[in-house]
């Protein structure tokens, strides 16, 4: 008798809600899918539900393969497509390999390295189950990600690449004698030769984080005096044009480290103001 393996959706057309798994039988599927066998879910209440109600359910043989590894094979790579596991519109509870399942952590309690292995294991499934083109589900899986990035438009006009792209560019954040800045507000900045950055010999009062004056600045740079006083010069200076206090807003670690081994942060909520 011949045996058949199979891949299935069993969709609840009320709910718009999908089962993926597969299945070895004797039967032919047609006669078998939705009749004799309603799926292999733990859900009770999703199988009662089509014993109850079985016109609310539809029953679609998605693939009929030759042997039950390739059948296999292809529910892990649409478990991976949809991620079932933690996506609401499937029955599924968890993530098919073929050395077991990886669960989407919903509702359970585990340690950081157990949640990392489960990844590393996941990946390394994927990366060593071959289909029958000579590809593994891992790079499959990595090309239609990418492909859904490039044909998914966002509002702005932009895809989901083009976008993330430009926001990379907008908060890359530039530690510069100890002032950050995103290239946006770089590029914004008067530059070093102009007339207005630097050199002027503004009337300029410094104030610590308690608004005590420190310092009271005449007949002298900007510049000067903060090279003459190690003081981070450019973030005072961004701090005198727009009333800002230093360093309020950085809250990347590797920057804070930065600053501290410059001896910058030390003028967290520092500010200058012209007088």
């Amino acid at each position: 008798m011949k045996k058949y393996h199979y891949v299935y959706r069993i969709t609840n057309k009320i709910e718009k809600k999908h089962y993926y798994g597969y299945r070895s039988t004797n039967i032919n599927p047609q006669y078998d899918l939705g009749i004799k066998y309603l799926s292999s879910s733990t859900d009770k209440e999703f199988i009662n539900d089509q014993v109850k109600n079985p016109n609310n359910y539809k029953y679609v043989i998605v693939r009929i393969f030759d042997n039950r590894k390739d059948a296999a094979i292809y529910e892990v790579f649409l478990h991976e497509k949809f991620n079932v596991a933690k996506n609401n519109k499937f029955y599924n509870k968890s993530n098919s390999t073929l050395n077991g399942f990886i669960y989407g952590f919903l509702g359970k309690k585990h340690s950081k390295e157990y949640r990392k292995l489960a990844i590393i294991k996941k990946n390394e499934t994927m990366k060593n189950t071959i289909n029958n083109n000579g590809e593994n589900l891992y790079n499959i899986a990595a090309k239609k990600g990418n492909l859904t990035k490039l044909h998914t438009y966002l509002k702005n006009g932009l895809n989901i690449h083009e976008n993330a792209a430009r926001k990379f560019k907008e908060n890359l954040d530039i530690l510069k004698e100890g002032e950050l800045l995103t290239t946006r507000q770089k590029l914004q900045r008067p530059k070093n030769n102009t007339e207005n950055y630097g050199q002027n010999k503004d009337k300029i009062e410094i104030y610590d984080n308690n608004d005590n004056l420190v310092f009271k600045i005449e007949n002298e740079c900007l510049k000067t005096f903060c090279k003459r006083n190690n003081l981070p010069y450019t973030a005072f200076y961004k701090s005198k044009l727009d009333n800002s206090k230093l360093y309020l807003e950085v809250i990347n670690k590797s920057a804070i480290t930065i600053l501290k081994k410059k001896k910058y942060y030390q003028f967290k909520g520092w500010y200058a103001k012209k007088i």
